[in-house]
C-alpha cells in the first residue's frame, strides 16, 4: 500500500533542494551559455530536465527506503547530499569558483555513493534509483573540469 503523504513529502523535499540550488546559482542558463565548454557539452535546456528527473528519482528512492529497513544514518547522508547538491550551483555559477566547485562535486559524488550503499540495506530498488544520479555527477564533473581548464 502506498503511503501517499509520505511519498509526496519525499518527492517535494528534493525538488525544493533543486529549487534552492537554482536560486543560489542565479542566472545559470545565461552563465552556462557564456562559459567555454568541453566537447560533448549539452545545450543548457537539458539541465533542468535531467535534474528534475534526478530529483524525482531521489524522492522515490527516499520513499522506498523510508518504507523499508531505513536507518538514521542513511537519512543523515541523504540530507547532506541534498545540501551539497543545492550549494553546488552557488560555487560554480554565482561565484565562478570552478576549482572549489570540483571539490564540492567530488564531495557530492562521495555522499551519493555512500547513500546508495546505505540505501541498498533499506531497499535494493531505492539504491538502484541513485545510479543515474551517480552517472550524471560523473558527467557533470567532466563538464565542470572542462570549463575550469578552458577558463
Amino acid at each position: 500500500m502506498i503511503r501517499l503523504k509520505l511519498l509526496l513529502r519525499c518527492l517535494l523535499i528534493p525538488l525544493a533542494a533543486g529549487l534552492a540550488g537554482s536560486l543560489l546559482g542565479g542566472g545559470m542558463r545565461a552563465l552556462y551559455a557564456l562559459y567555454p565548454k568541453p566537447p560533448f557539452s549539452p545545450p543548457g535546456l537539458v539541465f533542468p530536465i535531467v535534474w528534475t528527473a534526478l530529483y524525482l528519482a531521489m524522492g522515490v528512492s527516499d520513499y522506498l527506503c523510508r518504507t523499508g529497513a531505513d536507518t538514521p544514518l542513511r537519512r543523515q547522508v541523504y540530507s547532506v547530499q541534498l545540501a551539497l547538491s543545492a550549494l553546488w550551483p552557488l560555487l560554480f555559477f554565482r561565484l565562478s569558483w570552478f576549482g572549489w566547485a570540483l571539490v564540492g562535486l567530488a564531495a557530492l559524488f562521495a555522499a551519493v555513493l555512500l547513500l546508495a550503499i546505505l540505501s541498498r540495506r533499506a531497499s535494493r530498488a531505492g539504491a538502484l534509483l541513485l545510479l543515474p544520479y551517480l552517472l550524471w555527477l560523473l558527467y557533470a564533473g567532466y563538464l565542470a573540469a572542462g570549463v575550469f581548464s578552458l577558463s
